[in-house]
């Protein structure tokens, strides 16, 4: 907590933080920073990456736990090919409750649309209903996007 008051930025979750300021401790302002999200392998083994500080109004969340590793690296794949993986962030329950974070929205699963001449097939890698969603945090808004 000290740290924190000497203003080197630690990453304080919610709790924590909320308890400081509450026992009278002075923070700065709670640093808005996530962990970049890259798909699962087959080992489930990702790079540790240290946090940045995200474009908030375009990130996205990527919740691991509900993807399995055909969802995570079907989702990459999509996300490296349009551009867009710098937008996806891992989830961090600890940081649940800061305001910025719980209004972000969350992927939870994949879809995939195949075409074949007039006939158009939608699948999910799960059965419908198999998933579940967070009870409290980041927003899981449904969207459709094409790539």
């Amino acid at each position: 907590m000290r740290i924190a008051a000497a203003g080197r930025e630690p990453r304080l979750g919610y709790e924590t933080r909320t308890r400081a300021v509450a026992a009278g401790i002075s923070l700065p302002a709670d640093p808005r920073h996530l962990t970049p999200w890259r798909p699962k392998n087959a080992r489930d083994a990702k790079p540790l990456e240290r946090p940045r500080y995200p474009d908030l109004q375009h990130a996205i969340l990527v919740d691991d736990d509900e993807l399995d590793a055909a969802e995570s690296q079907t989702l990459g794949w999509a996300a490296k090919e349009s551009d867009t993986l710098g937008r996806y962030w891992e989830i961090e329950s600890e940081l649940r409750g800061y305001r910025w974070y719980d209004e972000l929205p969350c992927i939870v699963g994949v879809n995939v649309h195949m075409r074949s001449g007039t006939r158009t097939h939608t699948s999910s890698a799960r059965a419908a209903g198999t998933k579940s969603t967070p009870s409290a945090g980041p927003s899981t808004r449904s969207s459709s996007n094409s790539w």
